[in-house]
């Protein structure tokens, strides 16, 4: 099976070993920059938004700045994004003004709908294929943690079938 992490998520872990900080200076750079990760199931995981505040607070450092005066702290983190980045490495700085080149609303607007598309479309082969999903995937799919004896989003219930180790198996019905 594929890995059903999306692709604008990144898991914490990862982040961290690739910014050769220990565990600790890590968790206190996210602190900094005002990063709180998504929490799904036992996993963290940080978004396009994350990585970008992270990359601006390590240049503002390595200019010479404090990081208790860090211009691009992050004052909310969102949990749900809905449009995926490509982005797998970090961007070379937060932009506090809007770019020239930024995509129009309309444009991320047809975006969110062909991602709202292709999720509604995985979901009813879900169904039409009795699929079992653990909690962990449902969560990363829909947004929300499942829970009671159903629970329904975007037209699907979801009902719980079984255990999936450690977590709830979902049968996706439509």
């Amino acid at each position: 099976m594929a890995d059903p992490t999306p692709l604008h998520r990144h898991p914490v872990a990862t982040v961290q070993q690739e910014s050769r900080l220990s565990r600790a200076a890590f968790y206190k750079r996210m602190a900094q920059a005002g990063v709180k990760p998504l929490r799904v199931g036992q996993n963290s995981f940080l978004e396009r938004e994350h990585l970008e505040a992270l990359r601006a607070l390590e240049d503002w450092i390595q200019g010479g700045g404090k990081p208790e005066v860090f211009p691009g702290r992050l004052q909310t983190s969102p949990d749900v994004a809905l449009v995926p980045s490509a982005a797998r490495d970090f961007p070379s700085a937060v932009v506090e003004e809007p770019e020239e080149d930024q995509e129009a609303p309309e444009e991320l607007v047809a975006a969110a709908v062909s991602h709202l598309d292709g999720l509604l479309s995985f979901l009813t082969k879900a169904a039409r294929n009795s699929w079992e999903l653990p909690t962990s995937q449902v969560q990363l799919l829909v947004g929300a943690k499942p829970r009671g004896a159903t629970f329904s989003r975007y037209g699907f219930s979801f009902r719980p079938s079984g255990r999936h180790g450690q977590e709830t198996s979902w049968r996706v019905e439509r």
